[in-house]
């Protein structure tokens, strides 16, 4: 009977001891799962930062790409800004110097239209105080300026190739046909086509030409209004002053 109850309690102390083991397992486990969660939570943490530190270095390169930029930007700037500065200077001599050159082709150009054919004299003259005015004014450029000259100038060059004929009227109130043949001839046909003449340079006067004339005349009229097709006309010509 003692025996027994000795190997009861041997058994029990056995199973207690098993069980003391199997909770220490258990434990351990747990303990061991808690830790891999923690490592894994690092390990994610760790791999976030990792990521986040290498998105801040693309950011940091990106941005020594940008300042490069600039700094070559505002050096292009600084350069261009010393180039303007020249070019103000530059612009104020030249000027200086191109103002008076302007004038006297402005007085050039008059006096050449002053000893010309009287041809469309009142267009001209409006042209002519229209460039007299034109070194006043203070809202064009020095570029406009000498373009709105050379264009007068381009004009003017342009009449001495060039056939017309217009509406005007004679010194005596006359209105005629006026032909002009470059800056070679100017011709005038009366209305009823029974009077024709000419401007004489040497007299500084028109006068009245012979009657076989009126026909030629009247044929230039036609080729400048493009009615006729280019033709040889034969017209008495005075030699132009100068």
């Amino acid at each position: 009977m003692l025996r027994f109850i000795i190997t009861i309690f041997v058994v029990t102390s056995s199973f207690a001891s098993v069980s003391d083991t199997i909770e220490t397992n258990v434990k351990s486990n747990n303990n061991t799962k808690i830790s891999q969660t923690k490592i894994d939570r690092l390990s994610q943490q760790h791999q976030e930062l990792f990521m986040e530190y290498r998105a801040q270095l693309r950011e940091l390169e990106i941005l020594k790409t940008y300042n490069k930029q600039l700094e070559q930007v505002i050096k292009a700037q600084k350069d261009e800004m010393k180039n303007i500065d020249q070019q103000i200077v530059e612009i104020e001599i030249t000027q200086q110097r191109i103002m008076p050159l302007m004038s006297k082709m402005i007085s050039t150009l008059n006096e050449f239209v002053e000893q010309d054919i009287p041809f469309l004299e009142k267009l001209r003259e409006k042209k002519r105080e229209k460039l007299n005015e034109l070194l006043a004014k203070s809202n064009l450029t020095v570029s406009q300026k000498y373009r709105y000259i050379v264009e007068a100038y381009e004009i003017e060059l342009d009449y001495g190739r060039t056939i017309e004929t217009y509406e005007g009227k004679l010194e005596s109130g006359e209105s005629v046909h006026f032909l002009r043949i470059g800056r070679t001839g100017l011709y005038y046909l009366s209305h009823n086509e029974q009077r024709a003449g000419m401007y004489n340079t040497s007299k500084n006067t028109f006068e009245e030409l012979d009657s076989k004339y009126i026909k030629q005349i009247k044929t230039g009229i036609k080729i400048a209004r493009k009615q006729s097709a280019p033709q040889l006309l034969k017209l008495p010509v005075v030699a132009t002053k100068g």
